[in-house]
């Protein structure tokens, strides 16, 4: 009868102690990378392409990373026409500081960047565009510096995420 008694009591503790252990083991998981992860080390430059003032038909420049260095296309339309009223603003992300502030196309022009969309420290901007959830609703579209176990969701200057074509990585900052 004793044996049998603890024989219950020993299987009701593994009952109760197993869901304490996977939420320990699940949450050690979770927040254990955090410890080791390196902050990121490199500064990267945005584009925000103001597609609300744009009038139809009407191209804006273009602004890309080819071999390391910030290229602009002319942005006309077929026909030649004008592109006034039409401005793709560059800003530049401080990794650091997580401030950000607008830079002219000239500034930007001048950095060197690295090829690809992955840092050299392991990180990469990413873009999400939200989701519904077990319960309904939308978390909305978010950036997110992601790399080495952790992912921070940004505040970025000039970005509208309603509208998620306004946002562009152009390329991170060589150092």
């Amino acid at each position: 009868m004793l044996q049998e008694k603890t024989y219950q009591d020993w299987s009701l503790r593994l009952a109760f102690a197993l869901p304490v252990l996977l939420i320990v083991v699940v949450a050690g998981m979770v927040y254990l990378p955090r410890l080791w992860a390196k902050p990121a080390q490199y500064d990267f430059v945005y584009m925000r392409d103001d597609v609300t003032t744009r009038a139809p038909g009407i191209a804006c420049p273009t602004v890309w990373i080819e071999n390391g260095s910030l290229v602009k296309s002319d942005g006309y339309t077929p026909d030649r026409t004008s592109n006034a009223g039409c401005e793709n603003i560059l800003y530049r992300y401080d990794v650091a500081t997580g401030a950000t502030r607008r830079v002219s196309f000239d500034e930007a022009s001048a950095l060197k960047y690295q090829i690809g969309a992955q840092s050299k420290d392991g990180y990469e901007v990413r873009l999400s565009y939200g989701n519904s959830g077990p319960f309904g609703g939308s978390s909305g579209p978010a950036v997110y510096l992601s790399g080495q176990g952790i992912s921070k969701q940004l505040q970025l200057a000039g970005i509208d995420l309603s509208s998620m074509y306004n946002f562009h990585f152009l390329g991170w900052i060589e150092k």
